[in-house]
C-alpha cells in the first residue's frame, strides 16, 4: 500500500466552486483588491445554467443577462445588497457571479467568513501586515491569501 500510495500520489490544488470570502479591509488598496477578487471568483468558472438568485432582494449591480440565445450562459454578475442567510449566500452556484456583503468590523467579518460548509479558499486586502495575519488566522479556511 506505502508503494502504490508513493508512486501515484500528486501534489495537486483543486478549486471546485465555493462560497470563497475575499474580505477587503477600507484601509486596502480598492482596485488591486478587486482586480484580484475578480480574478478569483470568474476565472475558469462555469457559464452554465440562468439561476433566479435575487428574488430574496439582492440587487444586481452589473450583468445578470443571458450571454446566448438559448438561456444556457449569463454574463459575470455582481448582487450588492446581500446578507448572510441569503440563500445566495449560503449555496453553490457555479456561475460567474460575486456577491458584495457589507461588515460592521473584524469580527463581524470573521464570523460571516467562517459562516460555510465549504472553507476552501479566503482572502484578505489590507495595508495593515498585522491585521491581515491576525484575520487570516481566524479564518476556517483550506487557503488564506494574503494581500496587502
Amino acid at each position: 500500500m506505502e508503494a502504490a500510495a508513493k508512486s501515484n500520489l500528486k501534489n495537486v490544488t483543486l478549486e471546485l466552486g465555493g462560497k470563497s470570502p475575499n474580505i477587503i479591509f477600507n484601509d486596502a488598496d480598492l482596485e488591486q483588491a478587486v482586480n484580484w477578487a475578480m480574478l478569483g471568483v470568474f476565472f475558469n468558472q462555469a457559464h452554465y445554467g440562468l439561476y433566479r438568485l435575487w428574488g430574496e432582494g439582492a440587487k444586481v449591480h452589473i450583468g445578470g443577462e443571458r450571454h446566448d440565445n438559448d438561456g444556457y450562459l449569463i454574463q459575470p454578475t455582481i448582487f450588492l445588497d446581500t446578507h448572510p442567510d441569503m440563500r445566495i449566500v449560503k449555496e453553490e452556484i457555479f456561475r460567474p457571479v460575486s456577491l458584495v456583503i457589507k461588515f460592521r468590523g473584524e469580527e463581524d467579518v470573521v464570523r460571516q467568513a467562517n459562516d460555510t460548509v465549504y472553507g476552501l479558499f479566503a482572502a484578505v486586502f489590507t495595508k495593515d501586515v498585522n491585521r491581515a495575519i491576525t484575520t487570516a488566522h481566524k479564518l476556517k479556511a483550506g487557503t488564506v491569501w494574503v494581500n496587502c
